[in-house]
């Protein structure tokens, strides 16, 4: 028996140093080294994984950056074959073509594309006029001073308010910008800027820019070398980009778009906080020691020629399930640690108790221990799996940006991702064991039998809409699709939810957007054939105006002038009375010419010619005109030049001419003693005439100055009743000066006189200068003209101007016969009967007009001189009479001298001695 027991005891002792303290703890820390190592091994496996997710990350924004900003680079190559399409780009096709690409929609981060030319300091006053000139009277280039060149950016699409703060900025007066234009016009690539700040950036929302520059040359110009390529460069075409808004449309357009974990900084060929270009975050970490993320990356990209470093880096996110999942593998296996290790130790205990018991299942409790090893091993791999493959589900079904919704046979809601979140604004136990009809209001009175045949119906073919509501009460419209699983014997159905109501709202913003713009273009349309209209009715009624006005002044003047030839009036008090009638009428005259210069102005009719001429024969001319005045008022008239001048300078003689008698006129008229005096200066260095007109008159008030080259307005109502006068010379003056691209100023104290400046852009037609007066030539005396010989036709349809010419014509040696419509005067020319040197004919006449008849001479090979005379005097007149057949242009009244010079050009005799006196005929 002892022996029996001495064995058992045996058995005891040996299976208590087996089963006993010492081996649960032996098994408890070898436990707690697996667990340590398991819980290791999935922290290991968790950050690989999530260094692939953030390297693919940094790789899709980087690629995403790269292929955005060559996409950009192609809508400037676009802009760029635009304009060599056209000879000359307008400003409306320009915003056609930038219309049509419409960057707001499809180039999101462009601010605007523009169109920038090179202008040197010697165009630059012409450039501004020529802008102004276009609708815009306070262009100008900016920054003002002088530098060795410039650029004006002239075109700049969308033309908003923001755009408008840079149009006419000079970017080549910048240092940054300048490089990018220069090495875009040496390379003939885009080339991009460094960092600026943009003119168009406001007091608000300030961002980091930089602009991107693509050269345009001269058609069919040969580009091989760099010295080709700056000699035939035209132009800059430009976009302009705000980094921050640039940025948003890259990521956001991108699978892998920037979070609230991921972060990205963008810096400007070194990493420093002066050079930081953009920050997802507000911060340039890239420069601090202290900032440490769980990953980073630091890429260069080479952006248009320049060098970009992006920072790219992912904070630790405290809520993250990855992150968590080791601690959860950890806890679990320590919890089974100490379960076995408790196990064993109540197997040891229960030995102390049980004996006997312990003595016969001491071998199966072994062999029970070992399988329960086993089993504990198999779990342990299956929790692994089962961790492992949960992690990766959860990271699928949080990281999408759609919602995901599970929902059971009921249709209750088992689990709801961070999407979804975002979506309805509901966090997870606000919805968990919820109906989905919270979430869909159009469910709300349906029966829970009927919801699965209506969400059936509902998500039959992808992306059906439906419409939501989120927390705060606000309905949304959604795309919605559902499909079934299956867990166990049990059907788990799974919903698929996107908001698209920010999609549907710019969806009806586009189509109102489409539709005001198709309400714009026809009011545009309306607004132009409207304007063509009363265009076109303006330049009639000015036609037939100066004609009407034109033609019985043509009669009063000429007999006024053959009346004072007459012997029995010459010294008779008759002759006093017609004088003063004669100087009435050419007051008249002068009148309606302001008035049909101001309104030629006025409606853009009057054009420029430009040829040379000589400054001191100008000077000699205005002091011949004016010097009968200044006799009469018994004042000193002095004209100085201050030489060096050149020889010649090309400019509109004419209306310089007019703008001098204009302002001399006025100085001799206010001036009632004293002197009035011209002075003329030549600026070399920006081709400029200066004339300074002064005199010692009875001057003006600065409020008089103000307003002085006001249309119709004089400085002071009393001086119309004093002097009289129109108020529209100097009106006309200002005009013509600006047409010239040039400028006149006015100083004056009242009651000593003023002084007048006009500054004028000319050019040299002879880089000679005179250093004094040229010689004087020999002027021919018109009072001692000669006759003429002919037989000449003369064709008018008003019989006083036709009985008035024809005595002139007469007094000028010439046979003369008549005829007073184009009909008359065709079939009496192409009958040979008559053998006429010279045709006069008027223009509007009835039955045949003189345009019709003259064709129908010149297509009979009529080969005589056929001169318009006409009362037609507005633009175009005479061009028109020229085209139709007309050898030779005069317009009524027109001077018996020029009249005189006209004839004797276009006959074959010679002049002999008669009296003509130079008047208006």
């Amino acid at each position: 028996m002892r022996e029996k027991i001495d064995s058992i005891e045996q058995k005891y002792r040996q299976a208590e140093k087996i089963h006993g303290p010492s081996t649960a703890w032996i098994i408890l820390c070898i436990s707690l080294i697996v667990t340590i190592l398991a819980w290791h091994l999935s922290s290991s496996y968790i950050e690989k994984r999530s260094q692939e997710k953030f390297d693919f990350k940094a790789k899709e924004i980087t690629q995403a950056i790269h292929d955005q900003m060559l996409t950009y680079e192609q809508v400037l190559r676009g802009a760029v074959a635009y304009t060599d399409s056209s000879d000359e780009v307008t400003r409306a096709e320009w915003k056609n073509f930038i219309e049509k690409i419409d960057i707001e929609k499809n180039w999101p981060g462009i601010q605007g594309i523009g169109y920038s030319v090179p202008v040197k300091p010697e165009d630059l006053e012409e450039h501004i006029a020529q802008i102004r000139a276009e609708g815009f009277p306070d262009f100008t280039v900016k920054p003002e001073g002088k530098r060795d060149l410039y650029s004006s950016i002239i075109y700049l699409e969308p033309f908003d308010w923001r755009n408008k703060r840079a149009f006419g900025y000079d970017m080549w007066s910048n240092e940054m910008r300048r490089q990018a234009m220069k090495r875009a016009i040496e390379t003939g690539e885009a080339s991009a800027s460094g960092l600026i700040t943009l003119v168009q950036e406001t007091d608000t929302d300030i961002q980091k820019g930089f602009l991107v520059y693509l050269p345009v040359y001269e058609k069919g110009a040969v580009l091989n070398t760099v010295e080709d390529r700056r000699k035939n460069f035209k132009c800059w075409v430009y976009a302009a980009f705000r980094t921050g808004d640039l940025m948003k449309g890259i990521t956001t357009a991108r699978s892998a778009p920037l979070d609230n974990l991921t972060y990205m900084e963008v810096y400007d060929e070194k990493v420093s906080s002066d050079s930081l270009l953009y920050s997802s975050n507000g911060k340039h970490e890239a420069t601090t020691g202290k900032h440490k993320p769980i990953h980073s990356e630091k890429v260069e990209l080479n952006v248009q020629g320049r060098k970009w470093i992006l920072y790219i880096y992912e904070e630790k996110h405290p809520d993250s399930i990855d992150s968590k999942l080791p601690w959860f593998i950890g806890i679990a296996g320590v919890f089974i640690d100490i379960l076995l290790f408790y196990v064993i130790l109540s197997l040891s205990s229960v030995h102390k108790k049980a004996v006997g018991i312990a003595r016969e299942i001491s071998g199966e409790v072994e062999q029970k221990n070992i399988d329960l090893n086993e089993k504990q091993k198999e779990l342990t791999v299956l929790n692994q799996e089962l961790f492992e493959r949960e992690a990766r589900l959860n990271a699928i079904v949080e990281n999408t940006a759609d919602g995901i919704i599970s929902l059971d046979e009921n249709f209750t809601i088992l689990s709801y991702n961070y999407a979804c979140k975002e979506i309805f604004g509901y966090k997870p136990e606000e919805v968990l064991a919820h109906s989905i009809k919270k979430l869909i209001p159009q469910l709300e009175d349906t029966d829970e039998s009927e919801l699965f045949e209506k969400l059936n119906i509902v998500s039959k073919g992808v992306g059906q809409e439906i419409q939501c509501v989120n927390k705060n009460g606000d309905h949304f419209t959604a795309e919605f699709s559902m499909s079934t699983a299956h867990k166990g014997d049990h059907k788990i159905y799974v919903v698929v939810i996107r908001d698209i109501s920010e999609r549907k709202s710019n969806e009806k913003r586009t189509e109102l957007a489409f539709a005001k713009l198709l309400d714009a273009k026809k009011e545009v349309e309306k607004a132009r054939e409207e304007a063509v209209t009363s265009s076109k009715s303006k330049s009639e009624f000015l036609a037939n105006m100066s004609h009407e006005i034109r033609t019985p002044m043509t009669a009063i003047l000429g007999y006024i002038d053959l009346l004072k030839e007459n012997e029995n009036v010459k010294f008779t008090e008759a002759m006093e009375q017609i004088e003063i009638i004669e100087k009435n009428g050419d007051h008249l005259l002068t009148i309606l010419n302001d008035i049909l210069d101001l309104s030629k102005i006025e409606a853009g009719k009057l054009e420029l010619e430009f040829a040379p001429f000589c400054l001191h024969e100008l000077t000699e001319n205005i002091k011949n005109l004016l010097n009968a005045k200044v006799k009469e008022k018994n004042l000193k008239f002095k004209v100085d030049i201050k030489y060096p001048v050149p020889a010649s300078v090309t400019a509109d003689l004419t209306r310089i001419r007019q703008i001098l008698l204009n302002l001399l006129g006025n100085s001799i008229k206010f001036t009632q003693k004293g002197e009035v005096a011209l002075t003329v200066h030549w600026h070399n260095d920006s081709s400029e005439l200066t004339f300074e007109v002064e005199d010692s008159g009875i001057g003006m008030t600065k409020e008089q100055c103000q307003k002085v080259f006001n249309s119709f307005e004089q400085a002071d109502t009393s001086i119309t009743r004093n002097f009289g006068g129109t108020g529209l010379g100097l009106a006309i003056t200002k005009r013509l000066t600006e047409m010239m691209q040039g400028k006149v100023t006015v100083e004056s104290e009242y009651g000593k006189g003023s002084k007048f400046t006009v500054r004028i852009k000319v050019k040299e037609a002879s880089r000679k200068l005179l250093e004094s007066p040229p010689a004087v030539k020999t002027l021919v005396d018109f009072k001692k003209t000669g006759s003429l010989e002919g037989h000449v036709l003369l064709v008018d349809d008003n019989m006083t101007n036709l009985t008035l010419i024809g005595k002139i014509l007469k007094k000028m040696n010439l046979q003369v016969e008549c005829c007073m419509n184009g009909e008359e005067a065709t079939k009496l020319l192409l009958s040979g009967k008559n053998d006429f040197d010279l045709v006069l004919m008027d223009v509007q006449m009835p039955v045949m007009d003189g345009l019709t008849a003259v064709r129908i001479l010149k297509q009979n090979n009529y080969d005589k001189p056929v001169i318009a005379l006409t009362a037609n005097n507005m633009k175009g007149d005479k061009e028109k009479c020229l085209d139709a057949g007309y050898d030779d242009f005069a317009s009524k009244p027109v001077k018996r001298k020029e009249l005189f010079e006209m004839l004797q050009t276009h006959l074959s005799a010679g002049a002999k001695n008669e009296d003509t006196a130079d008047s208006t005929l």
